[in-house]
């Protein structure tokens, strides 16, 4: 309410209060109506208002009394009858005082709230501008990253494979030259009875075959190193195609075709609950025999092996757990495991250390994680999580 219009009804209030008790007659309590004015102050800005309201009314009390026309009621009672009517009037102006107090706290507090709560929201928008800037510049790292990987599975597959082919291409020229040099001095023994003739028959019989052999056996390596990067390459940007996957289907598929290891081992293998899941099938089947042929390889001869395989649904997941008893992997070797060409302890086992960094590539690109816990001569166990649809 504005001040203007609060003073303009508290004075036609105060009239009216007035105009009533004149008009009545001494001993008839209607000084008690003076309180209304105090009361109206509820509707007042100013902490003042009620104590100058009061005055007013205290004023207006003795003047109705004064004004009054006199009636039968003793003075004693007049007095009384207006001596309580202040006295309620004052009582009001403190009940209306304290209130308005209050309210000015109240609203001071509510102020000071929104006052936080909204440097807190301009705090947290800033923070949110933030993370989405940083997370766009990640996005551009990451895409930029794998531009460049793009390009490097290019280089791989073109320019390291070219010279690469011909070097196993002049390698099989000279084990050609060489056995025509070695059919002509066949047909002239004359030639090897010199020093220089016999030291060039055991180079060409002996040292340069050997040579030729390690340059080749190094190019199938090199050869092979770069099929591994080719293919863990397409498998960051296959498109992978998510349906539902009878998981214990691919799992028997695996070990039906790792069935001459697990014989020839004697190994025991336990297959639990492996629930259905959505995924790439052809990519989970290569996960599992990845996962399953490396647990039949690095078994612990000195003991059976035990392999088992199984499955748990989880909130937002599907854990899937391959564990064995076989040798082991020390701690600070974990690291080592899902790395390429690297490979953890005893190095006894046919490989190129691939088979894990491929996993990993997989199951990351499903959303999910892949882990492991392990203890040398007692077992290793990995843990592979793949999100449900729409938690990834």
């Amino acid at each position: 309410m504005s001040k203007n219009t609060f003073r303009l009804t508290a004075i036609a209030l105060a009239g009216s209060i007035l105009f009533i008790d004149v008009l009545t007659p001494l001993g008839v309590a209607d000084a008690i109506l003076y309180v209304a004015l105090v009361m109206f102050c509820f509707w007042a800005s100013d902490l003042r208002a009620p104590f100058i309201m009061a005055v007013t009314a205290s004023v207006l009390t003795l003047l109705g009394a004064a004004l009054s026309p006199s009636g039968e009621a003793h003075w004693g009672v007049v007095a009384a009858n207006r001596v309580l009517s202040m006295i309620a009037i004052w009582i009001s102006a403190i009940i209306v005082w304290k209130f308005k107090v209050g309210e000015i706290s109240l609203q001071k507090a509510h102020d000071e709230l929104e006052s936080k709560v909204a440097e807190r929201t301009r705090q947290l928008s800033k923070a949110r501008d933030e993370l989405e800037k940083r997370v766009a510049d990640r996005t551009s790292d990451l895409t930029a990253l794998n531009e460049e990987l793009k390009t490097f599975a290019y280089i791989v597959s073109h320019d390291l494979r070219a010279p690469l082919i011909n070097i196993r291409g002049f390698t099989g020229e000279l084990k050609m030259g060489i056995g025509v040099i070695g059919r002509v001095l066949e047909k002239n023994p004359d030639l090897l009875e010199t020093e220089e003739g016999k030291e060039v028959a055991g180079l060409l019989k002996e040292d340069v075959p050997e040579a030729l052999k390690f340059i080749d056996s190094s190019a199938v390596a090199m050869d092979s190193m770069i099929n591994a990067i080719l293919k863990l390459s397409r498998l960051e940007q296959k498109n992978f195609k998510r349906e539902k996957m009878n998981t214990l289907s691919v799992v028997e598929s695996v070990l039906e075709s790792l069935s001459y290891q697990i014989e020839a081992n004697g190994t025991q293998i336990r297959v639990g609950n492996l629930p259905d899941v959505e995924a790439d099938d052809v990519s989970m089947e290569q996960v599992f025999a990845n996962t399953i042929s490396n647990a039949v390889k690095y078994l612990d001869p000195s003991r059976p092996g035990k392999i088992e395989i199984s499955g748990q649904e989880r909130e937002n997941d599907t854990l899937f757990m391959i564990k064995d008893n076989g040798r082991g992997i020390a701690k600070e070797d974990f690291g080592k495991v899902f790395q390429i060409f690297r490979r953890a302890g005893k190095q006894d086992v046919a490989g190129e250390g691939m088979g894990l960094a491929y996993v990993q590539t997989i199951i990351r690109r499903h959303g999910g994680q892949i882990w492991l816990e392990s203890e040398p001569d007692v077992g290793t166990t990995f843990f592979i999580a793949i999100p449900k649809t729409g938690a990834a």
